[in-house]
């Protein structure tokens, strides 16, 4: 199961690479912006491999800073998401969203804003009880 996520994690960044390559330059107010947001966002994947997904976000959202891409939006998501922070994880998809409503992958990333909801409810239920658990002083 742990393989499976991984390979479509792996899966979907290097189809947002190619995404990337599709638009370079559409977007990015100078050429040395676009190669500085490429930069941030080459080096976000480097940082899964040792689950350092809050360092992929910094470099995730530079690039977003400097490109203004949204599809980078989903990067920060997902890295938010590996990274245990669910509701940064679904602030970055709901702005995905609101940046393109016509977003052709809108359900498969409603979905996981659904999904990220819940695991959030049941860390939450779970802290709660560990407090209610806990010897009161």
């Amino acid at each position: 199961m742990r393989r499976n996520a991984k390979l479509r994690t792996l899966t979907f960044l290097i189809s947002t690479v190619l995404a990337w390559s599709a638009v370079s330059g559409a977007f990015a107010q100078s050429e040395f912006d676009d190669q500085r947001a490429r930069s941030h966002f080459e080096a976000g994947p480097s940082y899964f491999p040792e689950s350092r997904f809050e360092d992929a976000v910094r470099e995730f959202q530079e690039a977003y800073r400097l490109s203004q891409r949204s599809m980078l939006l989903i990067n920060i998501g997902l890295s938010y998401g590996h990274a245990l922070k669910f509701d940064e994880a679904i602030a970055a998809y709901q702005k995905y969203l609101e940046t393109g409503p016509d977003a052709a992958n809108r359900s498969e990333i409603e979905a996981r804003i659904e999904h990220l909801r819940k695991m959030a409810e049941q860390v939450r239920v779970a802290d709660e009880q560990e407090s209610a658990e806990a010897p009161q002083e």
